[in-house]
């Protein structure tokens, strides 16, 4: 099996897991040692994490309380020896519904996402979503 076809598929698990919310199968995507880097929009902008229950914590603290939580779009794209995954994602919580979009690019290890280094628009507020 190649590199990429293998990246492809954790970032596909990894996305699934995601979807779900489901935390604990997304700490089981990262290697066991894995690097967590993020740069937000805020006055601390730097997300340094080490550890697979580290990084799934990072994106469950971001993502796990609102009461709506839907991936509407996303992306695996392989990037020579790494991974691009993208996805957009309509949030409600108790400030209201937002989008938020990041983008990550893995590189995959022996057990896992090794590293992922990601982006965020942060979460923009928008009106009711519509429905059609």
């Amino acid at each position: 099996m190649t590199t990429s076809v293998r990246g492809d598929t954790i970032a596909e698990a990894f996305l699934g897991a995601f979807s779900r919310r489901d935390w604990e199968a997304v700490a089981g995507c990262f290697d066991p040692e894995a690097h967590f880097r993020a740069v937000v929009p805020n006055e601390r902008p730097f997300r340094d994490r080490t550890g697979s229950q580290e990084a799934a914590e990072q994106l469950r603290k971001w993502f796990g309380d609102g009461d709506h939580f839907e991936v509407i779009s996303s992306t695996v794209e392989p990037v020579v020896d790494r991974v691009r995954v993208a996805y957009r994602v309509r949030y409600h919580d108790e400030d209201g519904w937002q989008l938020v979009e990041q983008q990550a690019y893995l590189t995959i290890g022996e057990s896992g996402i090794r590293y992922m280094n990601l982006v965020c628009s942060g979460f923009r507020q928008t009106g009711e979503p519509r429905t059609s």
